[in-house]
Formats: C-alpha cells, structure tokens, sequence
C-alpha cells in the first residue's frame, strides 16, 4: 500500500471514487469525535479498503466503512479497558 497525501489521491489508489471515501471519513470522524483522530481514522480505513481488495468496487464504500467501524470500536473498547482488560477508574 502506498503512502498518499489527500482523500483524493486515496481513494484513486484504492479504486475507490474519492467522494465516497470523503463522506465515509467524515461519518466515521463525527462517529468517533473525541475519540479517534480523523488521521487515525484515514489510517484505518485505507487498511480496511486494502485488506478488502478482492471486494467488488460498488460494495467498497459499505464494506471499508463497517470494518473501519468495528476495528475502531475494537480499538477505543481496548484502550478503555488499559489493554488489559481490566476498566479504568
């Protein structure tokens, strides 16, 4: 995967029209404001769209957008928890 500046340059590396890579950033972003950074979240997404290479190209925005939501819930449940499992007071 290479490394790109823009949404747009993303998207175009991914196959993936770079409207809906914008508005699904922005979704996740206020989904996760507070909790995740917006550049954490491009991070994640670009490695869900890359992971999910062999995904039809009309099902990418979907598909990017619920794995990207369920490894940053994962993520943030993780870090509530120390990484440990054990919940911080």
């Amino acid at each position: 995967m290479s490394i790109t500046h823009t949404p747009r340059d993303r998207a175009n590396a991914h196959d993936m029209d770079p409207d809906p890579y914008t508005q699904t950033v922005a979704r996740l972003a206020r989904e996760f404001a507070g909790s995740f950074s917006e550049p954490g979240i491009e991070m994640v997404l670009d490695g869900c769209i890359e992971d999910l290479s062999g995904v039809p190209s009309a099902a990418m925005p979907e598909m990017s957008e619920r794995l990207a939501q369920e490894r940053i819930t994962s993520y943030c449940r993780s870090r509530d928890r120390d990484f440990t499992g054990s919940w911080r007071s």
